[in-house]
């Protein structure tokens, strides 16, 4: 099942922590953006985690639909790698946070920060990572 979005992202998960970025007034978000005409969701939130991270992953399951239409989906990899900042206009710096140290403030979408913190607590939904 593909789904139509305005935006979407990753929420990349693994032993290294949660891959976020950076924007240049210091706010952190999902790697994620804006899903191309004729595109589903599930591609542009793998294309957009290439962009701003250089990191290829495979989106899985939807993991939220936020309110502004942005589709955030479980995405699984990368297999390796360090990220790199392939959009230096739009993106300052790429990393892993370890989930415990994810803050709730200083994101770019108030209250994103708590949701993603939330996402990570539930038991079910990602009991396999």
């Amino acid at each position: 099942m593909s789904f139509s979005a305005p935006s979407a992202g990753c929420l990349v998960v693994d032993a290294r922590g949660v891959l976020l970025v950076r924007d240049w007034q210091g706010r952190l978000a999902l790697p994620g953006g804006s899903v191309a005409r004729g595109e589903t969701a599930r591609c542009a939130a793998q294309r957009e985690v290439f962009e701003e991270t250089s990191l290829v992953v495979k989106a899985g399951a939807l993991a939220e639909r936020f309110d502004n239409g942005f589709h955030l989906f479980w995405c699984d990899g990368p297999l390796g790698g360090k990220p790199a900042v392939q959009r230096p206009l739009e993106v300052k710096e790429a990393g892993w946070w370890h989930p415990y140290a994810i803050p709730e403030t200083d994101w770019r979408y108030p209250g994103q920060g708590q949701q993603i913190i939330a996402l990570l607590q539930a038991p079910a939904d990602n009991a396999d990572l």
